[in-house]
Parts: C-alpha cells; structure tokens; sequence
C-alpha cells in the first residue's frame, strides 16, 4: 500500500499480488480515474515483472476548491420534458421532484476532463510507494520460503 496526501488531496493505492508466471493486471478504478488507466499500467509493467496484481484506487478531496459540480441543465431540461410529457400521456399528475432530476443519469457528470497535475503526481507517487512495498513483501516471502525449503531438505536428508 503507499499513501500521498497534499492540502487538495488524499490518495491511496492498494496492490494486491498472486504469483502468476506473466504480468496481469487488474485496475479497479473509480470512472474518473480511468484517464489514468495507460499510465498506470505503463508504470506497473516497469516496476514489476510478474504476477496477478490487482490495483485499487482511493482519493478523497479535501479542498472545496478541486470540487467541481457541472449539472447539464439542458439534459434537465429535456428529462423533465419527457417525464410531463408521459405524465400527460398516462393523465397522472406530473409530481417531478428536483431530488428526481438531480439523480438522473449523466445529470451531474462525475467525469472531470483534465487532468489535475498535482493529483497525477500523488496517485503516481503513491503508486511507486505501493510497487516498492510489494516488491519488498515479495521478497521478505521468498527468503521465508527459501528457509523453509532448506530446512525441509535437510530434514529429508537427515531422514
């Protein structure tokens, strides 16, 4: 795991490993992250060789500033026209609640189109954090192992 915060941003990154003969890696990403996707593959596939790594992303804004809320009014606008319309359609009351509308799909998209520099440098930051200490866990794993295994032999060969 490698944890980065900045005054904007709380970013960590979770890896997970099984030993595989080949690199397969499985990114678990939050939609607005996905821009990130072929960068953090390309970063992972430089630090580690093998295995199955899962990937898990979590970032938490802590600045009111780095929150943006775009609502499409004009899809609002649209929904709430299709809705008075089946409304008449079906001759019910047309009770549409702004609660209703807000909750729509693609309404209040979640998706940010930049790229943010400063969060791009924690998430990459805190992945070379997470790489370095499941390489290192990697390791401590297979010097357990290679004891365990000599003991076994020499017990076979004391046997």
């Amino acid at each position: 795991m490698g944890s980065c915060s900045s005054s904007h941003y709380n970013v960590t990154v979770e890896l997970k490993s099984l030993n595989s003969k080949y690199l397969e890696l499985m990114l678990k990403l939050p939609r607005t992250y996905m821009k990130y996707e072929t960068k953090l593959r390309t970063h992972l596939t430089k630090q580690l060789q093998r295995g199955k790594v899962t990937m898990v992303i979590n970032t938490e804004v802590l600045s009111g500033d780095k929150r943006t809320l775009n609502i499409n009014q004009e899809l609002v606008k649209k929904y709430l026209d299709e809705l008075n319309e089946l409304a008449n359609f079906l001759e019910i009351p047309a009770n549409t609640s702004l609660d209703l509308l807000l909750n729509l799909p693609e309404v209040i998209p979640t998706e940010v189109e930049q790229e943010d520099p400063e969060e791009w440098n924690l998430i990459e930051q805190a992945t070379k954090m997470a790489c370095e200490n499941l390489l290192k866990s990697r390791m401590e794993e297979g010097n357990a192992l290679d004891v365990d295994l000599k003991g076994r032999v020499d017990a076979i060969g004391k046997g």
